[in-house]
């Protein structure tokens, strides 16, 4: 068995792997997401905050105006990992300075193409809207329909991002999806999934 390992061209991190002449090639790429998760996973730290500290009106006002029920607890119970996820953000920025931006805006995109998909799906209704009022409060119900839906998207996108990083073979798929949970209701949470209450 010979093993190949080769490096992309100028400033890529990409690398590619070749085992054996007749295997499939395996490209893997560098994530922030599983940089992200693998700084959670070795902290295995939760810093519960006081009630004072969590103010759970603002979180509760977002959840019922988007009408999330699936994942309901599982944000409301956030707040005590909401500073792990701060700190590992920190933790990544030392060596990449925009990675919290950078995950928050993939997160936010990947949100986007979901309303967009929504939007796609009941386009008989989009275009019958008579002015922008009208689309925007058509989004929003679809948002509002599919607010489960879209979170499970963006934690699938967070997971297969994970999967097909580097350092995935680190980690067990186990602490990749619980770990890109937290990710996603921290994204809920900093307004970058679902909708602001108006």
């Amino acid at each position: 068995m010979v093993g190949v390992t080769q490096r992309s061209g100028n400033y890529s991190r990409n690398v590619q792997v070749v085992v054996d002449s007749n295997s499939v090639d395996i490209i893997k790429s560098p994530s922030i997401f599983m940089d992200l998760v693998g700084i959670l996973v070795d902290s295995n730290v939760i810093d519960p905050r006081t009630n004072n500290d969590y103010e759970p009106y603002d979180i509760e006002n977002k959840i019922d105006f988007n009408d999330v029920i699936k994942h309901r607890e599982r944000i409301e119970g956030f707040y005590l990992y909401s500073s792990m996820i701060d700190k590992a953000y920190e933790t990544l920025n030392e060596s990449m300075p925009t990675a919290k931006e950078t995950a928050l805006k993939s997160i936010n995109s990947r949100y986007l193409d979901c309303q967009g998909d929504l939007l796609l799906k009941h386009r008989e209704a989009y275009k019958s809207c008579k002015d922008a009022q009208e689309r925007n409060n058509l989004k929003i119900q679809l948002v509002r329909e599919f607010a489960d839906w879209i979170i499970d998207s963006v934690i699938e996108h967070i997971i297969k991002k994970c999967l097909n990083s580097l350092m995935a073979m680190n980690y067990t798929s186990e602490e990749i999806e619980c770990h890109a949970s937290f990710i996603v209701y921290h994204a809920f949470v900093e307004c970058k999934i679902l909708e602001k209450p108006i």
